[in-house]
């Protein structure tokens, strides 16, 4: 997910519910079970699911059930860190969730609480992402928002299906947005 830059995003971003604490780093090995790799954090953080690994495995067959993909039973390492601030000056909102491509890594906000449908809502999309890159044809996209929009409709339906039509509704509206290129915007 890149990171977003216009008022329309804020705006949008605002009217979703995200609540947590925030300023701590965990890192989890979820190839080690799930177990915290930071040495200063003895204990799970209670915004984990117990299993994270077998968490990703219902959200893979959500995934499967809903897109071309199928689940490969990976479980990458998930960092939750506070993201450097955008640093653009039209920018009123920071990221909350990403995947990282060359290091097979999803960050997500420690405002987000994976214990929740609204939490694992982002980490669905940023796993869609995972299996986005990891088709066997290469991708070709005029621009990586492109990607952005299926993410956000696989994110919009699983917030529905979980009773959640609000945020499903305006996941679609940021979907939208968020894949808009630069050679496709215009002036008015």
């Amino acid at each position: 997910m890149k990171k977003l830059q216009t008022s329309v995003f804020a705006a949008l971003f605002s009217a979703l519910s995200i609540g947590g604490a925030s300023g701590e780093t965990i890192i989890l090995d979820l190839n080690l079970g799930g177990k915290n790799t930071n040495s200063a954090q003895q204990e799970r953080d209670p915004r984990l699911p117990e299993d994270i690994c077998e968490t990703l495995g219902v959200l893979d067959q959500f995934i499967e059930a809903h897109s071309g993909f199928i689940a490969d039973g990976s479980c990458p390492r998930i960092l939750i860190e506070e993201f450097a601030p955008i640093t653009s000056p039209d920018a009123e909102t920071d990221q909350i969730a990403a995947y990282y491509l060359e290091s097979d890594l999803i960050q997500i906000s420690p405002e987000l609480d994976l214990t929740t449908h609204e939490g694992l809502g982002y980490l669905l999309h940023e796993r869609f992402h995972y299996y986005q890159h990891k088709q066997e044809e290469p991708l070709t996209l005029a621009c990586d928002n492109y990607l952005e929009l299926p993410a956000y409709m696989l994110q919009a339906r699983y917030m529905r299906e979980n009773g959640d039509e609000k945020n499903a509704n305006m996941l679609v509206a940021i979907g939208v947005f968020a894949s808009m290129c630069p050679q496709n915007s215009y002036d008015y």
